[in-house]
């Protein structure tokens, strides 16, 4: 349970969903060299910012008081830096723009949009050839919603540049935006020929293919671009969504379990220079949450750690710093992390939950339920949240109250198996039998093509201590198609069970020696204890009335075992 529940950790807290960061320290982009003869630059009036002769926009005033003050510096150095440029007699055109440009991206780092499309637009008019400046303007343009420019701009760009596939797919995307589908797919296409292992592109081909209802090239598109950068854990809900509108459920509900928040992407180093631009304490985080998604801890600590040095009431660095303790290994000092990020901000709901996430990890139930209660409390709509609260209270033997925070998760995603199949266990665990057997059903009208429900039922209908429930026909039925599918020990002994049911001791005995021999052989040591227990049930002449092991959830993925042809 804690484990599943920690590998989710990283999306919960900010480690996953950002692009990369570009640590190498570079003044301008690469593009950016002087690209014009020497030439006397427009010089700056002292009555006003830009002057109409130079035929050069207006820079709009920004107001950096509410920034931080190494980002004032920032912004400030960049600014004397442009208007000592513009008052140089021998300043040529060509270094001009490119001190146009380089405000322009400091503009746009810190959002100031105005700004930043006035300096692009003097750097694009003062050396036109530069790929950056429309590249640029058309990320700009696109951010507040003004397609047709942005559209124009990034032709521009891919006039100066036609192999760059960073442009081919921002366009492509940009006309998808604007639901003009022929010309999305014409770029998209033009980007996989340049480069034919793009996810991005294949991607968004998927959701064209989606937008015309044509679901089974959707699933292929997106299962080409998931093969082609698996870490993309978005695609999964577009995966789900095809999946679902072809009547695959099962497909469907495998991928929703598996939906994140990291969209597929290309190489694009502009845009990461604007990240690099960043400084301070949101940098240092930024780039340390980067080093944590690629599994280099060390690197991630350092650099939240920074963070916190440089803004020391930074909740979210905090909560980032136990999200890398936590996953190095460092769960004490972890937990202490996530105390300060509280401290910081007692509202703060991913904090709450991962702080009792490490807590039940460390066996304080108490605490841990404490804090799930929190994360709930301040978000109703927290699945993961609900189901650990639910998970924790069943394993603490509250089953009655763990049911209710199964069906909260069940109603927030009535696709999620786990919390069907768990709640089913709960309500068992409390001898409400028959209301397992009834939400069970409800679930199979949900994902009719799930197996975990199936085996579930199977098991119920097989060995439930109420006589009202059984119904070891029917049992039988389910065990043996869910067994023909996947061959597992705890398959096997649901077969077993249903035969038992039915009075076919020499049948049931038969099966469960057989998974009892698997079960050794491929050492399942705790499932052997329980094999035996059943087996000697049947060599009596008696049926199993536990329909599931005290650990029900290993009854979610039962692996894969060499059975012998049934």
């Amino acid at each position: 349970m804690a484990s599943r529940r920690w590998i989710g950790l990283m999306a919960a807290v900010g480690l996953s969903g950002l692009g990369l960061i570009v640590s190498c320290d570079r003044s301008t982009p690469p593009a950016e060299k002087d690209p014009a003869p020497k030439q006397r630059a427009p010089r700056q009036s002292s009555a006003a910012p830009e002057e109409e002769s130079t035929g050069l926009v207006s820079i709009p005033i920004t107001d950096l008081t509410k920034l931080g003050n190494l980002v004032q510096k920032q912004i400030r150095d960049r600014q004397t830096a442009l208007s000592t440029i513009r008052q140089k007699p021998d300043a040529s055109v060509g270094k001009l723009a490119i001190a146009f440009g380089d405000m322009g991206r400091y503009y746009q780092t810190y959002d100031f949009f105005d700004a930043a499309e006035a300096c692009y637009r003097n750097a694009h008019q003062l050396a036109p050839q530069v790929y950056a400046w429309p590249y640029y303007l058309g990320h700009l343009y696109r951010r507040r919603a003004k397609l047709d420019k942005a559209v124009k701009m990034f032709e521009s760009a891919l006039e100066r540049k036609p192999d760059s596939i960073a442009a081919l797919v921002a366009l492509a995307d940009t006309h998808l935006l604007a639901n003009r589908l022929d010309q999305a797919e014409t770029w998209f296409k033009k980007a996989l020929e340049l480069d034919a292992s793009c996810a991005a592109a294949m991607a968004g081909r998927g959701k064209i293919a989606a937008s015309r209802r044509d679901f089974t090239a959707a699933v292929e598109h997106f299962e080409a671009a998931l093969k082609a950068q698996p870490n993309a854990d978005a695609i999964h809900y577009s995966l789900a969504m095809a999946y679902r509108s072809l009547g695959n459920r099962e497909e469907a509900a495998a991928h929703l379990e598996k939906r994140g928040k990291v969209a597929a992407g290309v190489a694009d180093p502009l845009m990461a220079e604007l990240e690099r631009l960043r400084t301070g304490g949101r940098f240092f985080e930024q780039r340390g949450v980067s080093s944590g998604e690629a599994g280099k801890l060390t690197d991630a600590l350092r650099d939240i750690h920074k963070a916190i040095e440089a803004d020391p009431k930074n909740a979210t660095a905090h909560a980032n710093l136990g999200t890398a303790l936590g996953l190095s290994g460092q769960t004490e000092a972890a937990i202490e992390a996530f105390r300060e990020a509280l401290r910081l901000d007692p509202e703060f709901v991913q904090a709450h939950f991962n702080l009792a996430v490490l807590l039940d990890r460390q066996g304080a139930s108490d605490e841990a339920v404490e804090h799930f209660r929190q994360a709930i409390q301040r978000d109703p709509q927290y699945l993961d949240a609900q189901l650990g609260l639910a998970d924790l209270l069943a394993t603490l033997g509250d089953h009655e109250t763990a049911v209710s925070h199964y069906a909260q998760a069940i109603k927030i995603d009535p696709a999620h198996r786990a919390a069907r199949l768990r709640q089913a266990v709960a309500l068992g665990r409390a001898g409400r039998y028959a209301e397992a057997r009834q939400r069970l059903q409800e679930g199979r009208s949900v994902l009719p093509e799930s197996m975990i429900l199936a085996h579930a039922m199977a098991r119920l209908l097989a060995a439930s201590p109420d006589a009202t429930v059984r119904d070891g026909q029917r049992a039988l039925q389910l065990a043996s198609a869910v067994f023909k599918i996947r061959k597992s020990v705890e398959h096997a002994e649901t077969v077993a069970m249903a035969y038992a049911e039915l009075g076919n001791y020499e049948q049931a005995k038969r099966w469960q020696t057989q998974a009892l021999s698997v079960a050794q052989k491929e050492k399942q040591v705790d499932a052997m204890p329980r094999l035996r227990e059943n087996l000697a049930l049947y060599q009596d002449g008696n049926p199993c009335r536990s329909p599931w092991p005290t650990n029900a959830q290993e009854q979610e993925r039962p692996r894969q075992s060499s059975f012998p042809v049934q």
